[in-house]
């Protein structure tokens, strides 16, 4: 299991910066830069990938005093929510445990069966408050969605490895020296083929028999063949 020590140096490695011995409470340049990007990457790679190990579902909390603006229902986003991924209805979800225990979609009829619940996200209407919220016209409406985990023991090895090359991409913009573009393009390249292969196995976790994007039609969106991108098109969640 990775340390945040540890990913920064990863990163600070990778890019022939240095070490750091304790990230959060250092005044050297090193620290101080992993300080200013590492957040943000975690973010940014949890909201890039509807990763499985980071999935939840949740019965959604519908707002005060929602005027009708081409949706039915305003529900609150999610506190911790990285990337609401798709929403269901409450007659497909079952508790596990107790009613108040970790929710999963029924088994009864499979989610990779849902036809897609549209929705959109938007900022309230109230002028007292800017909370971001969720419209749809789905009744009871559960959300699932990738949570913003910030505990690095639950990143899995290859999360880890992906999140340190991107990491790695923003550090040398400011530590790369004289070779900052060579790491900064050496970087980026590593990290697809870090998150090609975090992302198939994050797939190979779990079968949900969605089918595929064929390779024609990958090709008119110039995806090329990372898994991760070719993928979410035809994902039914």
């Amino acid at each position: 299991m990775a340390t945040k020590n540890q990913i920064c140096n990863l990163a600070l490695g990778r890019i022939r910066a240095g070490v750091v011995n304790d990230v959060d409470n250092e005044t050297s340049a090193q620290a101080i830069q992993c300080q200013v990007f590492y957040d943000v990457t975690v973010e940014h790679l949890l909201a890039m990938y509807p990763w499985m190990w980071a999935r939840k579902t949740i019965a959604l909390a519908p707002t005060t005093g929602y005027t009708q603006l081409g949706w039915r229902y305003e529900y609150a986003y999610p506190n911790q929510c990285a990337q609401m991924i798709a929403l269901v209805p409450q007659s497909l979800v079952t508790t596990s445990g107790s009613s108040t225990g970790p929710l999963t979609p029924g088994v009864s009829q499979p989610s990779t069966d849902l036809a897609p619940i549209p929705f959109e996200i938007a900022s309230t209407n109230d002028v007292l408050s800017d909370d971001t919220v969720i419209r749809t016209d789905q009744d009871g409406a559960y959300g699932i969605y990738t949570y913003a985990v910030t505990n690095e023991q639950r990143f899995p090895a290859l999360f880890v490895q992906a999140l340190s090359w991107l990491l790695a991409v923003d550090l040398a913009m400011n530590l790369g020296g004289d070779s900052t573009k060579y790491y900064r393009d050496r970087a980026m390249t590593n990290f697809v083929s870090a998150m090609d292969l975090a992302a198939a196995q994050d797939l190979n976790q779990s079968e949900q028999g969605r089918p595929r994007m064929p390779a024609s039609i990958a090709a008119r969106y110039a995806y090329g063949s990372a898994p991760w991108r070719n993928d979410l098109p035809y994902m039914r969640f």
